[in-house]
């Protein structure tokens, strides 16, 4: 949400890229992107086999904040994820609603909401933005800006419920890296 913030307060001429992202937060928001399609593509096969429970919210929750979460994604890093879970969550939704879930219906509405929302906002893919790993020991790719150097990562100094500097979270984003291969 903080890149969304980022990506939102930036002055019109430049919302039509993406924001520059280190190496470690790219890394954590592909994790995302990963664990969300994965939920989707799941819930999709459990569906095709007929299996989706219509009546229990447990499903139906974690499609929506899965495509919630690809939705946010999409406006701050369009490069880091594929636009095959848009199929994915409308077969999901629609087996819901054919199935009788009286909240599916909400859920598609809520979601076709957010994504004329969004849309202005959404940059254009731009592959040369796609950070990639290097072997700096600054842990900086292609001339990407340290979170210090970033504008914007200082939103959570701002509010003081959040007991962590961007600094110190970016170097905990760091120390949990891991390349997917991706």
């Amino acid at each position: 949400m903080c890149a969304l913030h980022m990506h939102i307060e930036r002055p019109d001429t430049q919302k039509s890229h993406s924001i520059p992202l280190t190496p470690a937060v790219a890394s954590l928001i592909q994790s995302c992107v990963d664990s969300a399609q994965t939920v989707l593509r799941v819930l999709r096969v459990i569906g095709d086999e007929d299996l989706l429970e219509a009546f229990l919210p447990f499903q139906l929750e974690d499609a929506f904040s899965s495509a919630f979460l690809l939705h946010v994604i999409r406006v701050v890093a369009p490069s880091l994820l594929h636009d095959s879970w848009c199929d994915d969550i409308q077969c999901i939704l629609d087996k819901m609603i054919s199935k009788g879930s009286s909240v599916a219906p909400l859920r598609k509405l809520e979601l076709t909401q957010l994504e004329q929302l969004l849309t202005p906002l959404t940059p254009i893919y731009d592959p040369l933005m796609v950070p990639q790993q290097t072997d700096d020991p600054e842990g900086r790719a292609g001339g990407l800006a340290t979170a210090s150097e970033e504008p914007g990562w200082d939103f959570f100094d701002a509010d003081m419920s959040v007991g962590i500097s961007p600094t110190q979270l970016l170097d905990l984003a760091a120390q949990l890296d891991v390349d997917f291969g991706g």
